[in-house]
């Protein structure tokens, strides 16, 4: 029986971690459609290496940041560390997530 729940539970864990893969794959690919829709040859082996290796969050920030960057280098940019901890300490307005 115990055999049985560890296998389990492994199959379960495997499976979220595929569809999470799975989610962090497709969000990757609209990402890059998107540049390439909006900055086409500038997006080159290199961007597209950031994109691939780039956790899922940073993939969200760029995935916003497109809407309003006129380059492809402010869509990159780095955010200054103590802008990033400032905003993380301030407290959510209801309703926004």
């Amino acid at each position: 029986m115990q055999t049985q729940v560890i296998v389990e539970t492994w199959r379960q864990e495997a499976i979220q971690e595929g569809v999470k893969q799975g989610i962090q794959e497709g969000e990757c690919a609209v990402l890059l459609r998107q540049l390439r829709q909006r900055f086409g040859d500038a997006v080159d082996a290199p961007v597209e290496q950031r994109i691939a290796t780039a956790s899922i969050e940073q993939i969200d920030l760029w995935t916003v940041r497109i809407l309003s960057a006129a380059t492809l280098a402010e869509v990159f940019r780095q955010l200054n560390r103590r802008w990033l901890r400032s905003l993380a300490a301030r407290p959510r307005r209801r309703g926004v997530a």
